[in-house]
């Protein structure tokens, strides 16, 4: 069977032709066979499964950016509930809190910075699997998370942990800087889970699409004359 396979693929190899003309870009396809209605469905076939080939590689490629942010959304889902449980627990065990604006502020700036490195990290590890660290756009990424890094490290180092001048009362003084981790980790994650889902939803649009990029000028039909 295997060997009658081989054969057959020789046989429409030696018959199939194409042509084509690389200023209209256009690409002919022809077959010879004795009987024009087998000349006629072989090349309706080649056109319909280079069609069907098409798509399917196409989708493919969008259905893996799709899979890839599905699985790191669904890890900085996890995460979010995680730290959102422990931010409850510990305001159950406290009562509230009142933080200073100004150090509240800060946390939610860097946790919004910390979660913008770690997307772009995440398209980072992505782009790794189609292009080398010299390609122009991996050495932009790389660089934006460089910078991200240097303005992070310069606004932690304004707002250390143990700045307790910050906090408003002594119930503070004890609990709050605890609180101000704990809520910074909430909205860290917060705000990486609705960066992600940004970047999934938009990956479920490129999959719904028709991708196709070949389009059939004109349709074969079943030879009238005798070509040879």
């Amino acid at each position: 069977k295997e060997k009658d396979k081989e054969n057959l693929r020789k046989i429409l190899k030696n018959n199939l032709e194409v042509e084509i003309d690389r200023k209209s870009g256009l690409i002919k396809v022809s077959y010879l066979s004795k009987s024009p209605e087998m000349a006629f469905n072989v090349v309706s076939s080649f056109i319909e499964g280079l069609k069907k080939l098409n798509n399917r590689l196409a989708i493919t490629e969008a259905s893996q950016r799709r899979l890839f942010y599905e699985e790191q959304l669904e890890k900085a889902k996890e995460n979010l509930i995680k730290a959102e449980e422990e931010l409850k627990k510990f305001q159950l065990k406290t009562g509230t809190i009142k933080i200073d604006d100004e150090a509240k502020a800060a946390a939610e700036e860097i946790a919004q910075i910390r979660a913008q490195i770690s997307f772009k990290e995440v398209q980072l590890k992505a782009m790794q699997s189609y292009v080398t660290s010299e390609n122009p756009d991996y050495k932009k990424l790389v660089d934006e998370i460089s910078a991200l890094k240097e303005q992070l490290s310069k606004l932690q180092s304004k707002i250390p942990d143990d700045d307790e001048s910050k906090l408003s009362t002594k119930k503070v003084s004890v609990y709050g800087i605890e609180y101000i981790r704990k809520m910074r980790e909430f909205k860290y994650n917060e705000s990486l889970y609705e960066i992600l889902l940004k970047q999934y939803e938009a990956a479920k649009l490129d999959e719904s699409r028709d991708a196709a990029i070949i389009q059939i000028v004109e349709n074969p039909e079943i030879p009238q004359k005798r070509y040879k």
